[in-house]
């Protein structure tokens, strides 16, 4: 998390590095990711937007980075489902045409 502070430009006192540092820790606990995923990474970015936004309540940024990481699905998980726009028949399969 530190390597985004410093190319954001933002200049941002000990004390709120610290904050940012531990709402990134309970978040990645919390929704199971790791600090060194892609994953790890759009939620730091949103916590340093959301701080720069003027959003610097602890419990609020931690609520909020928790919302925004389980609303974003995996990668993984996207592509196995395929579109969702396929038209499927009544009876669940793929519609030809």
């Amino acid at each position: 998390m530190h390597y985004l502070i410093e190319k954001t430009g933002c200049d941002l006192s000990p004390s709120d590095i610290d904050l940012l540092q531990r709402v990134f820790e309970k978040t990645c606990f919390l929704a199971q990711l790791s600090k060194h995923s892609a994953g790890g990474d759009q939620v730091a970015r949103f916590l340093v937007d959301e701080f720069r936004l003027g959003h610097t309540d602890e419990a609020c940024l931690l609520e909020c980075a928790l919302w925004f990481a389980k609303r974003r699905p995996p990668k993984s998980e996207h592509l196995e489902r395929g579109p969702d726009w396929i038209a499927r028949t009544r009876h669940g399969r793929l519609d030809s045409g």
